[in-house]
């Protein structure tokens, strides 16, 4: 397991146990994966997405897709998110809330949720709790994604995107099997516009500035568990393994 039998061991089993109750009386699992940019993120939500048939929401995503389009519209109100978004700044709480209702509305009933960096901020967690109630649902447990700067920046100043299929690599530490083409599709991969060294330092100073009240809200509902995203790839995965395999023990009677 990922934690000595601690304060905090103790801590963490309390929460165990309170996310496979939320498992055993939910119609519909609902899950967050937040932490800074470049943090492996949107790779965990790959294999979370398949692993536990979750329909996947990053609200940057979205915010990309749309702002593809609105380019060539070029009115003010889109100039302004996409100006936003190179800056490394939030988009308005109102808007990014609205997008996630639409987006709700068309995702299979049979499917559970997984969303990838929403909420951002303590008003979209409780609109969030809001929306969810309307369908009678509720935050089953929130993945933080723990990094040093340090580590956010070696990261994130080599990620490259797959845009259509939002697949990523790293140029050191995952990289494509031919240089600058996705593995699955061989088409060209780029990197974001906010991924660039001088646009870093400030999504992190934004990130931070939200971050801690966002964490406390989950923390007081029991359903928050960090994770230290300083480890490999391979060792959050098998982390967030654990913890599955001790909410089934318990689920199961077995005791953890």
């Amino acid at each position: 397991m990922f934690i000595q039998k601690s304060d905090k061991y103790y801590e963490l089993i309390s929460k165990i146990r309170n996310y496979a109750n939320r498992v055993a009386k939910s119609q519909r699992l609902i899950y967050i994966i937040t932490g800074y940019p470049g943090v492996g993120k949107g790779t965990h939500v790959q294999w979370l997405s398949k692993d536990l048939n979750l329909f996947p929401i990053s609200t940057g995503d979205i915010i990309r897709r749309k702002i593809k389009k609105l380019k060539e519209q070029s009115s003010s109100f889109e100039l302004q998110i996409i100006d936003k978004m190179n800056k490394g700044e939030y988009i308005t709480d109102d808007l990014v809330i609205k997008m996630v209702e639409d987006e709700l509305k068309n995702i299979p009933g049979s499917l559970g949720i997984l969303f990838d960096g929403f909420p951002r901020t303590l008003n979209q967690a409780k609109a969030l709790t809001e929306l969810l109630r309307k369908y009678n649902l509720e935050v089953t447990l929130v993945f933080f994604l723990k990094a040093s700067k340090e580590t956010v920046k070696r990261r994130i100043c080599g990620r490259l995107i797959h845009e259509p299929s939002g697949r990523t690599y790293h140029k050191i530490t995952r990289p494509p099997k031919v240089t600058g083409l996705d593995d699955v599709t061989h088409e060209p991969l780029s990197q974001r516009s906010d991924d660039k060294p001088e646009i870093v330092d400030q999504r992190i100073k934004v990130f931070n500035e939200t971050v801690t009240d966002v964490l406390s809200y989950y923390d007081n509902l029991n359903i928050l568990i960090t994770l230290n995203a300083d480890e490999e790839y391979n060792e959050v995965r098998a982390d967030i393994e654990d913890l599955f395999y001790l909410a089934n023990r318990y689920k199961s009677h077995d005791g953890i």
